[in-house]
Parts: structure tokens; C-alpha cells; sequence
């Protein structure tokens, strides 16, 4: 690799900064992986930002999606990381979900990249591996 791939790994632990999480440990390994292969790669913790909710690219005052989904279209992989409770995602994963959709008009070749992530993401074989 020369460095030329970009990764961002949006976090969804609902914890703080401040306090370590198995969500952390396991973008960090990821991330140590992507820059042992010369790999740009980038986390984003997303409980640092103000997200309101909907479906639409931005909903007003205070959101901070824009400036997230801008740093999504420039990556060329997006991973989102996700604490699990009983088998469902976290909230602050499930904002991400919707925010994405709602967003992924904005390109079409954002939206196509996402309904594939989305398939892979469901997939019965992706769950297994």
C-alpha cells in the first residue's frame, strides 16, 4: 500500500471519551493494523458530537453531521464500530444508520457504496465470519 487508502472508523460507544471501551480497544487494533500496511486511518467518536436525529443531511442549528459525513465521502472505507447488547447495535450506531441514508442522496456514488455496506452489514455470512 502507499498511503493512498483512506479508512475512518466512526466509534459508536455511548461512553466518553475519557473512558476506555472494548469498542475503543478493538478500533485501535483495527486502526494499528490499517497503519502497519501504510493505510491512512482515522477514528471519530461519535459521542463527542452533536447529532440530532432525522433523516435529512442537516437538521438545523448545532448539528454536526455535516462536517462527520464530510470526512465519510473522503474515506475510502468506512468501518462502524459498535458495542452489541443481547445482538442489537448501539443508539448512537442506529443515528449513524439513519444520518447515513438520509445523507447518501447527496452522492449517488455515496449511496450506492452504501446500500452494498448495508447488504455485507446483514448478510448471514458477514454475521458468522
Amino acid at each position: 500500500m502507499t498511503g493512498s487508502l483512506k479508512v475512518l472508523i466512526l466509534n459508536t460507544s455511548l461512553k466518553s471519551s475519557e473512558e476506555e471501551s472494548n469498542t475503543v480497544a478493538l478500533a485501535k487494533k483495527v486502526r494499528q493494523i490499517y497503519d502497519n500496511e501504510n493505510v491512512v486511518s482515522e477514528v471519530g467518536r461519535l459521542a463527542n458530537y452533536a447529532m440530532s436525529y432525522g433523516m435529512s443531511p442537516y437538521t438545523g442549528d448545532g448539528d454536526e453531521w455535516p462536517q462527520i459525513f464530510e470526512k465519510v465521502k473522503e474515506a475510502d472505507i468506512l468501518i462502524i464500530r459498535t458495542p452489541l447488547w443481547l445482538g442489537g447495535k448501539s443508539s448512537i450506531a442506529t443515528l449513524a444508520y439513519e444520518r447515513l441514508h438520509g445523507s447518501s442522496a447527496d452522492t449517488k456514488s455515496f449511496h450506492i457504496r452504501f446500500r452494498y455496506l448495508c447488504k455485507l452489514s446483514n448478510s448471514k455470512k458477514i454475521a458468522k465470519w
